[in-house]
């Protein structure tokens, strides 16, 4: 997990352009899959890993709405977290990511349905 925090820094002040999406998306899905691989709830594992596909396009769209710089953030405070072993703070870096994931992907869906409906009109 220290080896993906050390590569997340360096997206901090990287521009925003193709190739560093294709990247980031890439360890993006390392990080989540580290954390989902070593949760220790073997559920939880096999309902992640049904969801791999939705999950990958949910991080594209949302990656849309936010700079690496606050993604990035956002990681480093998981990793942090779970460094100290600090429960609550794991619980609170968690769902500040996933809060904020939420809010970004509903309103890049939302966005197509403005788009669709004047194309209606």
């Amino acid at each position: 997990m220290e080896k993906v925090g050390e590569s997340f820094k360096k997206f901090i002040d990287k521009p925003v352009n193709a190739e560093s999406c294709i990247q980031y998306l890439a360890l993006d899905k390392k990080f989540h899959d580290l954390l989902s691989q070593n949760c220790g709830n073997k559920k939880l594992i096999e309902l992640l890993a049904n969801l791999q596909e939705q999950i990958h396009w949910l991080r594209n769209i949302s990656l849309k709405r936010i700079t690496f710089a606050g993604s990035v953030k956002e990681h480093l405070a998981i990793i942090e977290a779970l460094k100290k072993n600090d429960e609550k703070l794991i619980i609170k870096a968690l769902l500040q990511h996933l809060e904020r994931a939420k809010e970004s992907s509903l309103i890049e869906v939302n966005s197509w349905n403005s788009t669709s409906n004047s194309l209606l009109k």
